[in-house]
C-alpha cells in the first residue's frame, strides 16, 4: 500500500474538495526532495495545506475508512493492466471504454514538464 496516496486521499475524506493537498506532497516529493513515504513529513505538508491540525489528518488518513477507499482505488487501478501513470479512462453509456497514456519520444519530455 502506497502510504503517499493514502495521506493524499485523506484530505477528500476531510471534507476537501480540491487537489490542494495532492499537490502540496507531490511538490514536496518531486521539486523539494521530501520523503513523504515518512507518514509525519506528509502530516506536517498535507496539514500545512489543507488549514488544519497536522495529528488530525494523520488519525483520518490511518482510519480503517482510508485505507478502504485506496485499497479499492488501487484494485480499480491494476484491474485496468496497465502500468502507467497518468492515466486517463472514458467509459461511456453503451460501455465502450478509451484508456489514454502519456508517452513520450524522450527521456527528457517528463522530466520538463515540472520545470515550468
Amino acid at each position: 500500500m502506497a502510504r503517499a496516496e493514502l495521506r493524499g486521499r485523506s484530505g477528500k475524506g476531510l471534507g476537501f474538495t480540491d487537489d490542494r493537498v495532492r499537490l502540496a506532497l507531490a511538490r514536496a516529493t518531486l521539486r523539494e526532495g521530501k520523503s513523504v513515504a515518512d507518514w509525519n513529513i506528509a502530516a506536517e505538508i498535507a496539514a500545512e495545506a489543507a488549514g488544519i491540525e497536522a495529528g488530525k489528518l494523520l488519525e483520518r488518513a490511518k482510519s480503517p475508512v482510508s485505507e478502504k477507499r485506496v485499497r479499492a482505488s488501487t484494485a480499480e487501478f491494476r484491474a485496468l493492466q496497465i502500468t502507467q501513470r497518468p492515466a486517463f479512462v472514458i467509459d461511456t453509456e453503451i460501455g465502450d471504454r478509451a484508456i489514454f497514456l502519456e508517452w513520450s519520444n524522450s527521456s527528457h519530455d517528463s522530466d520538463n514538464r515540472f520545470n515550468a
